[in-house]
C-alpha cells in the first residue's frame, strides 16, 4: 500500500526543532525580567515608612516613583534591541523552512537565491515603542494604586510603617507576571513580522504564492481555546483577519505553505526530510520532549517512543506510554532521596514513615513535572512539618529530602 504525507507535515517538524531556541531565547530574557522586578519591588516594600500626612505621603510616593522610573529604565534595556534580533529569527528560519520545502519539492532549479535581509525598522520601532509605553503604563498604574491605597490608610488614621509595607506589597503582588507577559507578547509580535516579511519577500521575488498556516500546540492544556480553534488553518498572505500573537502570552507561529504543500505527496519525494531520525542525537530528542512537555522525565521513554511523539503520535497508546514514564521516573527520583522508613512501632516511628512518605512522593512529583511553584509550596509544608518533636535522626532525614528541593530548584 503506497503512503502519503504532506510536505507541509515536514515543514512543521522543522519548525519545532527551531520551537526549543526561541523558546530559550525568550527564558533567557523573562528570566532577567523576573530578577530585576524582584530586585526592585522588593527594596520598594523595604523603602515603605508611616505617613502621618500627607507631605509625608508625598515624599514616600517621590521615592516609589523613582525606583519604579529605574524599573522601567532596566527593563527597557533588558529588551533593547530583541525584537530585532527576534525579527530576524523569525525571518531567519522562515527562510530555512522555505529551502526545506523545496528541497523537498526536487526543484532545486526554482531554489530562491541568496538574499540579504534588510529590516523594516518601521516595524520594528513600532514594537519596541509599543511595548514600552505598555511597561510605562504598568508602571503609571502601580503608582496610582499606591496613590490611593496610602491616601486611604491617612484618612482613617492607619498609616505606620507595617501598614505601608504591606500595603506596598499587596499592590506589587497584583498580576506579578504582567512585566513579562508585555515582554513575551511582542516578542512573539516581532518573530511572526520576521515571518511574514520573508514570506512576502520569497512570493514577490520567485512570482509563486505563499500562504500561512497556524502552527501552534494542539496537544497542550495551556493551549487557548481560540488558538485551538485556528491551529492548522492556512490563510492567504495578505489576509488580515487573524494576527498572531492572538492574545497576551501566544506563542503561536505563522509557517509556510506553498502552492502544492497542503496536499497528499509520494513518502518516497521526501525520503530526505527525514529530520527527528537523521539530525538529532538521543540527547537532543529527549531535550526536545522535556521542552515541549515541560517535563524531567522524557528520558524515562524508549527512544523509538519519543521519537513517535514527536512525529505527531498522540494516541491513547503513547500517552499511556508517557504516564508510565512519568510513575518510572518518581519511583526512581524517590530511590535518590536515600530516605529510608523507620523500624521502630512506637507511634513517632509511625507517624514520621506516614509523613514523609506522603512528602517524598509530592516532591517526586513536583521534580519530574518540573514545577517548581510546588517545590516552593512543599518546602515550606515541610520545614512546617519539622517542627514536630521528631528524633535527631529523623530531623536529618527531612533536611536530606530539603536539600533535594534545593538542587531540584538551583
Amino acid at each position: 500500500m503506497q503512503e502519503y504525507k504532506r510536505i507541509l507535515d515536514y515543514i512543521i517538524e522543522q519548525a519545532d526543532r527551531n520551537d526549543a531556541r526561541n523558546l530559550q531565547f525568550e527564558q533567557d530574557i523573562l528570566f532577567n525580567i523576573g530578577r530585576i522586578r524582584s530586585s526592585i519591588f522588593e527594596r520598594m516594600v523595604t523603602r515603605g515608612q508611616g505617613c502621618q500626612t500627607l507631605t509625608d505621603m508625598q515624599g514616600l510616593l517621590k521615592i516609589l516613583e523613582t525606583m519604579l522610573q529605574i524599573f522601567q529604565s532596566q527593563l527597557e534595556n533588558t529588551l533593547e534591541g530583541k525584537f530585532k534580533e527576534y525579527y530576524n529569527m523569525g525571518y531567519q528560519n522562515t527562510d530555512s523552512l522555505i529551502e526545506v520545502g523545496l528541497d523537498i519539492e526536487r526543484r532545486f532549479q526554482r531554489e530562491v537565491k541568496e538574499i540579504t535581509i534588510v529590516r523594516d525598522d518601521d516595524t520594528i520601532n513600532y514594537i519596541q515603542k509599543h511595548a514600552f509605553e505598555m511597561l510605562t503604563g504598568y508602571s503609571a498604574n502601580i503608582l496610582q494604586q499606591l496613590r490611593a491605597t496610602l491616601g486611604d490608610l491617612i484618612l482613617k488614621d492607619n498609616a505606620d510603617r507595617a501598614a505601608v509595607q504591606k500595603a506596598i506589597q499587596k499592590i506589587l503582588d497584583v498580576n506579578p507576571s504582567k512585566a513579562k507577559e508585555i515582554a513575551q507578547t511582542e516578542l512573539s509580535r516581532a518573530y511572526n513580522f520576521g515571518v511574514i516579511e520573508r514570506l512576502r519577500t520569497y512570493q514577490m521575488e520567485s512570482g509563486r504564492q505563499v500562504r500561512k498556516y497556524w502552527h501552534g500546540f494542539l496537544y497542550s492544556a495551556s493551549t487557548c481555546s481560540y488558538c485551538h480553534e485556528r491551529i492548522g488553518h492556512i490563510y492567504d498572505l495578505d489576509d488580515d483577519s487573524e494576527t498572531l500573537p492572538a492574545h497576551p502570552r501566544c506563542r503561536c507561529v505563522w509557517l509556510p505553505v506553498l502552492e502544492g504543500w497542503d496536499e497528499p505527496v509520494d513518502r518516497r519525494l521526501i525520503a530526505r526530510a527525514n529530520m527527528l531520525t537523521t539530525g538529532y542525537s538521543e540527547e537532543q530528542i529527549y531535550a526536545r520532549i522535556n521542552n515541549r512537555l515541560n517535563i524531567n522525565y522524557g528520558e524515562y521513554l524508549k527512544v523509538e517512543d519519543a521519537v513517535e511523539y514527536l512525529q505527531g503520535d498522540r494516541t491513547p497508546d503513547m500517552m499511556s506510554k508517557i504516564a508510565i514514564a512519568r510513575d518510572r521516573a518518581i519511583d526512581a527520583t524517590k530511590a535518590d532521596f536515600q530516605i529510608t522508613a523507620e523500624q521502630g512501632d512506637d507511634v513517632w516511628s509511625k507517624r514520621f514513615n506516614q509523613q514523609i512518605g506522603f512528602w517524598k512522593t509530592t516532591v517526586a512529583e513536583a521534580i519530574v513535572d518540573n514545577n517548581r511553584d510546588l517545590l516552593d509550596r512543599t518546602y515550606e509544608g515541610i520545614k512546617a512539618v519539622m517542627l514536630l518533636p521528631w528524633s535527631s535522626q529523623q530531623i536529618s532525614k527531612w533536611e536530606r529530602l530539603l536539600h533535594s528541593i534545593d538542587e531540584a530548584r538551583s
